[in-house]
């Protein structure tokens, strides 16, 4: 497994090198100056479309990986029992940690923060109702 982690890391990098010279020879190819306002928007389409799919498929991947070993139920059971505030804060550090990395911190935080309230009051909600049913799930 680490060999393979390795290779696709090192093919990567090697990808992720030759972006910005493809990105001159596909421009060079248009018939278009390339730093014309429309060579400009090519040269960033051509750069930009293709690392934003290198950055977000092994993040995307990665976090397939993390969710499969944190169901709903054991976030809940790790998170019984603690204080509203103990539980909005890693929450919203779980968030930050493996969904954000790509948004201005600040913006992370408050995003995080928003979610995390919001799951707080889900959680209350669905307890509620769970307990008029009487149908709750023990933790």
């Amino acid at each position: 497994m680490v060999v393979g982690v390795a290779a696709f890391v090192g093919v990567w990098w090697l990808v992720y090198r030759q972006l910005i010279p493809a990105t001159e020879r596909m421009v060079s190819l248009l018939p278009v100056a390339r730093h014309s306002q429309t060579g400009e928007a090519q040269a960033f389409f051509f750069y930009d479309t293709p690392k934003m799919m290198q950055l977000l498929t092994p993040m995307v991947f990665g976090m397939g990986v993390v969710r499969c070993f944190f169901s709903p139920e054991r976030t809940r059971a790790l998170l019984a029992g603690k204080r509203e505030g103990v539980g909005n804060v890693l929450a919203a550090a779980g968030i930050m940690l493996t969904g954000w990395q790509w948004l201005d911190p600040a913006v992370a935080i408050a995003v995080s923060g928003l979610i995390a309230v919001t799951a707080h009051v889900t959680l209350q909600l669905e307890t509620a109702t769970c307990a008029r049913a009487g149908a709750c799930l023990t933790t």
